[in-house]
């Protein structure tokens, strides 16, 4: 070795520059720093956990509250968005910059639509309903670019996990109410408002800890695809914890009564199906293979009355319609489009924002009637928004979709497979869902959040400034 080699040359030893000393301050700023960048992670669990839980407040706890328990992740995204911007690392590109340009439009437009002479809603309670319905549209929505900025795979791990735990006390929960009555406490709370809708054979659509069923159709898309990961890279999760996960989503699907919950987890098996022998054809066995074993877990499922009852329930729910103009096949696929009438229809402004969402309608009219431009989402976008910001927020949501999708095929090629099996779970809820309701918004944008955050490559360090780190 040569002498000038440094570790073997003492004089060499002493030309190395020793690392600049930091002051007091500097060491203060980075420590201050990293506190808020966990402040960030730690809000975006409490966001998870009321996702879960504030439809079981609302409806058991504290029923006279529940309209603004109703609310309450929006202080939560909004505190996350004041920790993020302290930490510099507000998300920036050509889609938040789209986001936030189509939010202004969005609310101008609408003002100017409450604002024609034979709107009824200008004013005060005009103003709040254009709020509204710029909340629903727009404020959540930064927090699906936000997550993968301040969550790595480990995070996402964990996230799974609580999901799978969940997972078999919820469905034990459906299965209850499933065979309760409709008027029962357990299934409605005491607040008539709770009423549950009703499906076949004189049963409900079972809606677990949420307000009504929408929220465990979402809810178990995601489980599913953790379990479906699981069947196809194995070594991430107990195995106990996922077989017990594979029989709660079997058992709610039964029970809950509801053909949106089939079909949510039918399409993240479909993308498993697609990843498995497209994507990675080397996987094409562990589809099999795990086909084999949800049969098994069916015949072992099907032993069970309650199980059996929620079969026959969903199949009566499926038999006799017609099923071109009623049945379930032209009820999903009728979700993916708006009346093309309505573009000529509808005013340039639109009708009002906010005045497609229930509480939007009840400060317009005086009336719950949110449907009153369309049930599905697109078509109350436009009604509300008018024929061009309406298709331009539509476009939006359909970027989304589309930039995750692209992203998340290329990790699914390289051997991540989980991104690919979320957007299974949460692309038609970012692409078309209603969002007036709460908890279909939540879903969309933290599924979305987490489909990204599984790529994502950050580490604590990452979301510093070069050299910052906890210690100073």
């Amino acid at each position: 070795m040569s002498d000038t080699t440094v570790g073997s040359n003492p004089a060499a030893v002493a030309h190395v520059p020793a690392p600049p000393r930091r002051s007091p301050w500097e060491m203060e700023a980075r420590r201050s720093l990293v506190a808020r960048t966990e402040q960030v992670r730690k809000l975006i669990w409490v966001y998870f956990w009321l996702l879960l839980f504030e439809g079981s407040v609302r409806k058991w706890a504290l029923p006279a509250l529940a309209d603004p328990i109703l609310l309450i992740r929006d202080p939560i995204v909004i505190w996350i968005y004041v920790a993020v911007f302290r930490t510099g690392k507000w998300p920036r590109g050509a889609m938040m910059a789209l986001v936030s340009c189509l939010a202004f439009a969005t609310f101008a437009v609408g003002l100017v639509a409450l604002g024609q002479p034979e709107a009824t809603g200008f004013g005060f309670k005009g103003l709040v309903a254009a709020l509204y319905g710029l909340r629903t549209d727009f404020l959540h929505l930064p927090l699906l670019f936000i997550m993968p900025m301040f969550l790595c795979r480990a995070d996402v791990d964990r996230i799974a996990r609580c999901l799978l735990i969940v997972s078999a006390p919820m469905a034990i929960l459906m299965a209850v109410q499933f065979l309760a009555p409709s008027s029962s406490w357990i299934n409605s709370g005491s607040d008539e408002a709770f009423t549950q809708i009703g499906t076949a054979r004189g049963h409900i659509r079972a809606p677990g800890t949420f307000s009504f069923t929408s929220g465990p159709a979402l809810m178990y898309a995601l489980v599913s695809a953790f379990v479906l990961e699981a069947a196809l890279t194995r070594g991430r999760h107990p195995r106990w914890l996922i077989m017990s996960a594979a029989l709660a989503t079997g058992l709610a699907v039964t029970v809950s009564g509801s053909r949106t919950t089939l079909a949510n987890v039918g399409m993240v098996t479909a993308f498993a199906v697609v990843c498995g022998t497209l994507l990675q054809p080397g996987l094409a066995w562990r589809v099999v293979q795990g086909a084999f074993i949800a049969g098994i877990l069916a015949v072992a499922l099907f032993q069970l009355d309650v199980v059996r009852e929620g079969a026959a329930t969903l199949g009566e729910r499926f038999g006799g319609q017609d099923e071109v103009r009623s049945g379930f096949i032209y009820r999903f696929l009728s979700e993916f489009g708006f009346t093309p009438q309505q573009l000529f229809d509808t005013p340039l402004p639109g009708h009002g924002l906010g005045a497609g969402t229930n509480v939007g309608a009840m400060l317009l009219s005086g009336t719950r009637n949110g449907f009153s431009l369309g049930e599905v989402e697109w078509d109350h976008l436009i009604g509300e928004s008018g024929p061009i910001v309406g298709v331009l927020i539509i476009a939006l949501r359909v970027a989304c979709v589309v930039g995750l999708l692209v992203r998340s095929a290329r990790s699914a090629r390289q051997g991540n497979v989980l991104p690919f099996l979320l957007l299974g779970a949460c692309w038609a809820a970012i692409a078309n869902s209603v969002w007036g309701q709460a908890t279909t918004l939540g879903f969309a944008v933290f599924g979305g959040g987490l489909c990204a955050a599984a790529m994502s490559t950050y580490s604590t360090r990452s979301a510093l400034p070069a050299g910052a780190e906890a210690g100073g």
